[in-house]
């Protein structure tokens, strides 16, 4: 191995026994180094040298080979080091390094000498997700898929695109008024990003045997973006995703705050944990959205991207295992009005979940087919 200080850290002297790497303020570590141990090893950390080298080439040393290598270990397990005697784009061709550079420079903050930054490139280029509801949310979910290069994305809607529409759904524009949004992203997203596998599905959703073909086993992540017909397309959702065992997240916007939840069958409660929890008001706010006017919306684009942001981050912890998910097995709420970001209570599981629970028998269906 040829450990590579990852230089992008900047390395800070906080007094003559401290230094601080990093000046992020949730990415940095301050360590204690009063024999300058560091301050001396860093600098050789270059990519061109192996251990023992690095270690000849220190002069006036105060500790062994053995403490020099668990130093290395430990600047590894916190992600400060890469291994240069691997080609660290060994899973890309030359058109993705340059296409998704940015990209790899963010993986890099995860990597280590063990997992490279282009593996976690290289996993989404072989992932497959579907996108249902191509919205002010679902349009701005494709665009930010696409960037980072989802392999296989399907995307599903029955509309077309409309001119109030464009305040906000950043795929269309005024030319493809009165043209489907399947039909107009697919060419627009082709466009965006040639080498991704798209494909389009028009198509109304009013039960849960319409998704039954389209949530399928294959798909490694589902987004909801779809809110019609109001909260059943979410336990449609919920339900066929954990049956075929899919981890997914759905979101929406109100008039000053966002939410959105995700789960990962088998290891999250599922939502009709959520909602048996809370079935004693459930009837109440569906029939509140029975009697209000749904047709009401007042969603602008900068609120909606946040959500959307937000909800594609928490994908890529969820699926590229890179940090703790914020919303799994619970509600975030993001407040447009002021940034805040709050957390409903963890959902917690129902043991006799009709949905995820081995035993059903008990439980009883909320959201009859």
């Amino acid at each position: 191995m040829k450990p590579k200080f990852k230089d992008f850290y900047p390395v800070i002297s906080i007094d003559s026994q401290t230094i601080q790497i990093g000046d992020e303020p949730n990415n940095a570590y301050e360590i204690t180094d009063p024999d300058g141990i560091l301050i001396k090893i860093i600098p050789l950390l270059n990519g061109k040298l192996d251990t023992k080298q690095i270690f000849n080439l220190i002069e006036e040393r105060t500790f062994s080979f053995l403490e020099l290598e668990n130093i290395i270990k430990t600047l590894d397990e916190i992600g400060l080091i890469e291994d240069s005697s691997i080609d660290n784009l060994k899973d890309l061709n030359d058109w993705q390094r340059v296409r998704y550079n940015n990209n790899l420079n963010y993986f890099n903050v995860f990597s280590n000498t063990n997992k490279t930054k282009s593996s976690y490139q290289k996993k989404l280029l072989e992932t497959k997700v579907l996108v249902l509801g191509m919205g002010g949310l679902g349009s701005n979910l494709l665009m930010q898929l696409s960037g980072l290069g989802i392999g296989h994305i399907k995307f599903l809607d029955c509309d077309e695109v409309e001119l109030k529409n464009l305040n906000r759904q950043v795929l269309y524009s005024e030319r493809y008024i009165g043209q489907p949004k399947t039909k107009v992203g697919f060419e627009r997203l082709s466009d965006f990003n040639t080498t991704i596998n798209y494909e389009m599905i028009d198509k109304r959703i009013s039960s849960a045997e319409d998704l039954e073909n389209i949530i399928t086993k294959d798909l490694d992540f589902v987004f909801c973006a779809a809110d019609n017909p109001p909260m059943l397309i979410n336990s449609w959702v919920n339900e066929l995703c954990v049956k075929n065992n899919v981890p997914f997240i759905s979101g929406g916007v109100g008039l000053t705050c966002g939410s959105f939840y995700s789960v990962k069958p088998t290891i999250s409660p599922c939502l009709e944990c959520y909602y048996t929890f809370i079935k004693d008001q459930f009837g109440q706010v569906l029939d509140a959205y029975d009697n209000s006017n749904n047709d009401y919306n007042a969603a602008i684009l900068p609120n909606i991207s946040l959500v959307a942001s937000m909800m594609t981050t928490d994908f890529l912890r969820i699926h590229l295992q890179i940090a703790e998910p914020i919303s799994l097995g619970k509600k975030v709420i993001v407040n447009f009005l002021t940034s805040e970001t709050t957390f409903e209570n963890p959902w917690v599981n129902n043991s006799q979940c009709e949905v995820c629970s081995i035993e059903k028998s008990m439980a009883t269906n909320l959201f009859p087919k």
